[in-house]
């Protein structure tokens, strides 16, 4: 789930996370989510797998990009820009970038 969510002054919404983790990246304003203050550029990383967070606006509205889903139980391996299942598919990833082979033309696949 992907939203765009803007809030006028002095609101509160409750956001149903059910089943989903989920992350809020703060585009304009300021506002509390799950009681902690949190402005622009800021990100929220939401950890309340079947809970409610509530995000409450303050003076001024806020605007807000909202990324969810159901977590998919698999592991994640993370370097740099490459992320994958298992520490050995990273490695190739890199050494296929590294050689050129990383990306290839629609033609050639």
């Amino acid at each position: 789930m992907l939203l765009d969510i803007f809030m006028p002054p002095h609101q509160n919404f409750v956001l149903p996370l059910h089943d989903m983790a989920a992350f809020l990246y703060i585009l304009d304003g300021e506002c509390s989510v799950a009681g902690k203050h949190t402005g622009s550029g800021t990100t929220a990383v939401l950890d309340s797998i079947g809970k409610e967070v509530m995000i409450e606006t303050g003076r001024a509205p806020v605007r807000i990009f909202l990324s969810a889903a159901k977590p998919i139980g698999e592991p994640i391996v993370q370097y740099g820009p490459f992320v994958m299942a298992h520490g050995s598919d990273v490695q190739k990833a890199i050494n296929d970038f590294r050689s050129g082979d990383f990306i290839k033309p629609n033609n050639e696949c």
